[in-house]
């Protein structure tokens, strides 16, 4: 049986994949992990959270789970995460999506380089004013979320301050290694929302350069969570991407990468 595998991004867990995941065509094995350091993973300061610790656990779990080639779908940082596993492990790919993806030369948006300049990280929650702040930035139409819920999730954010700093000091310096991207081999579906508050969509046109065999669908009216704001479209653009990769004869390069 084909897999998929959802990687959230940082700061995110499983939970974020439900609603679209539920959308995905019956016939495919589907691992959605709380990524290390994520979710109900523990706070472990010893792990590697940076781009390439992740990505090696990534292949880890696929070996465990005796997966020998997998549909790779990552959002954010899971994006990046996703591309440097593809890039590494060719052989392990049979596809791969990127969802707002990070690590895109020229995406980081000019709000959040005034942000970063002034010594703040707007995923660094103190208060539920913060929360609110970074509710608004990374969703452009958030689905409804009852305020016990945003109270709940303003304080696990909060409690965890002190070790999501360290995971984003990680996450940051991977983001100075070399570009990933040009050295994915497998077909490509890059999702972006056009109202990205975190990464600017118009960098997609470097990510189409770099990846000759991706195409790009950009979601209207929608931030930077399309798979949580616009499941429904997302699941449909992914599926239909899923059957085209299913039928569609071996490239050369992918067969030269095994």
């Amino acid at each position: 049986m084909p897999a998929i595998l959802l990687l959230h991004g940082f700061s995110g867990d499983k939970s974020i994949w439900l609603r679209f995941a539920r959308l995905l065509p019956a016939g495919f094995r589907l691992l959605i992990p709380d990524l290390g350091g994520h979710g109900r993973n523990p706070s472990d300061p010893t792990l590697d959270y940076g781009i390439q610790g992740h990505a090696r656990r990534t292949i880890a779990m696929l070996d465990t789970q005796q997966i020998d080639r997998v549909h790779l779908v990552g959002s954010s940082m899971g994006g990046l995460i996703a591309a440097t596993v593809a890039a590494e492990h060719p052989e392990r790919i049979a596809s791969i999506t990127l969802l707002s993806p990070a690590g895109v030369p020229g995406a980081q948006v000019e709000s959040l380089d005034r942000q970063a300049a002034a010594g703040c990280n707007p995923f660094l929650i103190e208060d539920q004013s913060d929360f609110d702040i970074l509710f608004r930035m990374i969703m452009q139409r958030p689905p409804y979320t009852p305020h016990v819920v945003k109270a709940w999730l303003c304080a696990h954010f909060s409690q965890r301050r002190t070790h999501l700093a360290r995971m984003y000091q990680a996450y940051e310096r991977s983001l100075g290694l070399p570009c990933v991207y040009s050295r994915v081999l497998a077909p490509a579906l890059v999702i972006w929302g056009r109202e990205d508050a975190v990464f600017d969509v118009r960098a997609s046109s470097a990510l189409l350069e770099a990846m000759p065999r991706a195409d790009l669908q950009v979601c209207d009216g929608v931030g930077h969570l399309p798979m949580l704001e616009a499941p429904v479209q997302v699941a449909d653009l992914v599926t239909r991407f899923l059957a085209q990769v299913m039928t569609a004869p071996a490239h050369p390069l992918a067969a030269s990468a095994t």
